[in-house]
């Protein structure tokens, strides 16, 4: 089996990148042209990269086919270029493209990531059947890219999934989350300032969410959007102390240092039980 990503040297794109491999398939790992990330991907002679950035996949003339597409690819998910519209607008259309390379690759199925952003806000687990009501630039595109994106595959005759992810954590995080930056300050001995970490979340390890995509991937009904994340919520809060435990840190976390910015999610949560149907044995 032959599997394309998109976004492939991001935290979860390496993460199933190596799960893909260690199962004997082999991946066709699209990366921006110099990225700085190359270094990061194992040496496996089941990888093939590919230098294409995401406003040219439009553009690429694929050489090789493959079975799956997964579309993890998206600029700028942090910070206020989350609101950046025009910037946002043009994720849509990188999805959109996506879907057509896929279709010259021959895949039976495009699988596309979407964010819990799109759900806007909740106070109940996140299932297939949430509705959405997405509050930021990004949840709307990421909103926007899956509705889009299903439409377009059953035109194009493709299986396809959407994939709301909740709050990943684990080797290559971007350096600018939360989990990341507390992180750096206690290895350096900075007491870190957040916010009152009230909220209750759903964390899950990449790896795990790995395993999830795979399954998704494999076992997926065709044109069901579903929620990621490992099911069970806590306090923000308790996730920190725990992190300060596992790196033996006795530095103070600064709780309430920062105020919740506006539409703060208090409580984030996926429904998992999907799961129990689509991990069945065929």
């Amino acid at each position: 089996m032959r599997v394309a990503i998109t976004g492939s040297t991001g935290m979860i794109g390496l993460a199933l990148t190596k799960l893909l491999i260690s199962n004997n398939n082999e991946v066709i790992m699209f990366v921006r042209e110099n990225s700085n990330k190359l270094s990061c991907i194992p040496k496996s002679d089941k990888i093939t990269i590919v230098e294409c950035n995401l406003d040219n996949l439009e553009k690429y003339n694929p050489s090789i086919t493959c079975d799956y597409f997964v579309h993890m690819g998206w600029d700028k998910t942090i910070g206020n270029r989350r609101n950046d519209v025009y910037l946002q607008n043009l994720n849509v259309k990188y999805t959109l493209d996506a879907i057509y390379l896929a279709k010259k690759m021959n895949a039976n199925k495009f699988i596309g990531l979407g964010s819990q952003a799109e759900y806007g806000l909740h106070n109940e687990p996140l299932s297939i059947e949430t509705s959405c009501n997405p509050i930021t630039g990004y949840g709307i595109a990421k909103y926007s890219a899956g509705k889009f994106g299903k439409i377009l595959a059953e035109q194009l005759n493709i299986k396809f999934n959407w994939i709301r992810v909740l709050s990943v954590y684990g080797p290559n995080d971007n350096p600018n989350t939360l989990i990341s930056y507390v992180t750096k300050c206690l290895e350096n001995g900075v007491s870190p300032e957040v916010t009152p970490c009230e909220q209750v979340w759903d964390y899950i390890h990449c790896d795990e969410a790995a395993k999830i995509i795979y399954q998704i991937m494999l076992k997926g009904k065709n044109g069901i959007t579903y929620p990621l994340g490992s099911g069970k919520g806590k306090l923000l809060k308790d996730y920190l102390e725990e992190l300060k435990v596992k790196l033996h840190s006795n530095v103070e976390i600064k709780y309430g240092a920062k105020s919740y910015p506006d539409n703060q999610v208090m409580y984030l949560v996926a429904d998992m039980s999907y799961l129990e149907e689509i991990t069945k044995e065929n």
